[in-house]
């Protein structure tokens, strides 16, 4: 089977979790995700995801951002090399289960290190390197 998301459903576990409806979609579409991961179902794409996003990477200002599924590819292709399938699949879930504020998470995470060492991975990471593994 052949299943297409628009952006509403890449966004929607990223929505205030505590609205039911916003839950049980978001549910549904990690379950969709899952079985496309497990290659039951296969993801149709458009190139239209692609113009939507690009409409939103701030071009016109001189900040210039990965697409939206760049940054997907990426995450997923972080975890799934940082944690394996079934650690990275865990992982999401946990994340998904629970009501989480990312900027709160960041915060601490962050607290952790001093600004030189976040000034440097950044730098790092602007310059192509995994700076990601230095949060290992």
């Amino acid at each position: 089977m052949r299943i297409y998301f628009d952006n509403c459903c890449y966004n929607r576990p990223f929505d205030d979790q505590r609205q039911l409806r916003i839950r049980l979609e978001s549910e549904a579409k990690l379950e969709i995700q899952a079985k496309i991961l497990e290659r039951k179902y296969e993801l149709a794409w458009s190139y239209i995801i692609d113009f939507e996003n690009e409409l939103n990477s701030f071009d016109s200002r001189g900040i210039f951002m990965i697409t939206d599924t760049e940054i997907k590819i990426k995450g997923f292709r972080i975890l799934f090399e940082s944690l394996g399938e079934v650690e990275a699949e865990r992982f999401i879930a946990l994340i998904m289960r629970e009501p989480f504020d990312y900027t709160q998470w960041q915060r601490a995470l962050l607290l952790e290190k001093s600004v030189a060492e976040i000034s440097h991975a950044a730098m790092d990471l602007r310059q192509g390197d995994q700076a990601v593994k230095e949060y290992e």
